[in-house]
């Protein structure tokens, strides 16, 4: 992933690599020292790039698609909608230590599948964590959410995630996922 803005960011670069049932491999460019740096265990609950996300919640987000009952518990709740869209709405009650958060409800539209709303819990019965996913275009046969927003409700903060440009299946060479690849930029 390459940052074209805001200007705070522009240039800075991401990369994860994903382990099923374990934390990504993450790195992270930062242009203004010119160099990559490796996100530890210890830096896993930091804000990334500034934003309401944190690197553990880019792991939970990549790796939730492949759990399964031994990584959370789920149960499906009455349908509800989100922005207009019929959801069925799903309650994961995660069951690994390196998932931190107690439980997370899923809103999925119903012709799509896509993700419309995710609330994430600790102890508190208000959300730690809201992502909300609108603007739903198809790439391909992929629906992407071209617009996001990350909330933080105790805090009050947010931050508005805006997708430029997606391309799958692009028949890239593994060289492409590498800190090599981070530091030249997109190409």
């Amino acid at each position: 992933m390459f940052f074209g803005s805001p200007p705070e960011v522009k240039g800075t670069a991401f990369l994860a690599i994903t382990h099923k049932g374990k934390p990504a491999d993450q790195w992270l460019y930062l242009p203004e020292l010119q160099r990559v740096r490796q996100i530890t265990s210890t830096a896993r609950t930091q804000s990334f790039v500034g934003t309401d996300l944190t690197y553990h919640d880019l792991d939970i987000l990549t790796e939730m698609t492949s759990w399964t009952e031994d990584d959370a518990a789920s149960s499906l709740r009455a349908d509800e909608t989100v922005d207009e869209v019929a959801c069925h709405v799903v309650e994961l009650a995660p069951k690994r230590d390196d998932i931190t958060y107690k439980k997370i409800v899923l809103w999925l539209g119903k012709s799509d599948l896509v993700p419309r709303r995710l609330e994430f819990f600790g102890d508190e019965a208000e959300p730690t964590k809201r992502i909300t996913q609108r603007d739903i275009r198809k790439v391909g046969p992929i629906p992407v959410a071209y617009q996001t927003k990350v909330e933080t409700p105790a805090s009050g903060s947010s931050t508005d995630v805006v997708v430029v440009e997606t391309q799958f299946n692009q028949k890239l060479d593994d060289d492409a996922f590498t800190q090599r690849a981070l530091e030249q930029g997109p190409q």
